[in-house]
């Protein structure tokens, strides 16, 4: 039971750490708006059209850049839970190689006394 509780609960945490990598990062920042002067020098032709496709282009840029953050934060927090579990590997990589020299001993012993 101690073992199946301390499952779940590593379980619990790893998720609870993804879920504060994610949030960690914060609010998203809003976009920052260029001037009309600004536009202008990146417009072929400086009309309502590419206003509004330059309008468009940014808000797009403005979400890929969000994604990309999340991304980066999933990316994180995945890494950490790796590391984490690979921790938990080593040790018990290590406890059944203890465990599998006692048997290999004790098998020898056994040996020696004819069984």
């Amino acid at each position: 039971m101690e073992r199946k509780e301390g499952i779940r609960k590593a379980g619990f945490d790893e998720m609870n750490m993804v879920r504060g990598e994610l949030h960690q990062n914060g609010p998203a920042k809003p976009r920052q708006k260029l001037s009309l002067a600004e536009k202008a020098k990146y417009q072929f032709e400086a009309d309502e059209e590419d206003d509004a496709m330059e309008e468009e282009i940014d808000d797009n840029l403005h979400q890929l850049g969000l994604a990309a953050g999340r991304l980066k934060g999933l990316a994180q927090a995945t890494g950490n839970v790796v590391d984490e579990q690979n921790k938990t590997i080593d040790r018990l990589s290590h406890n059944t190689t203890h465990v599998d020299e006692q048997i290999a001993r004790n098998s020898h012993k056994l040996k020696k006394f004819g069984f």
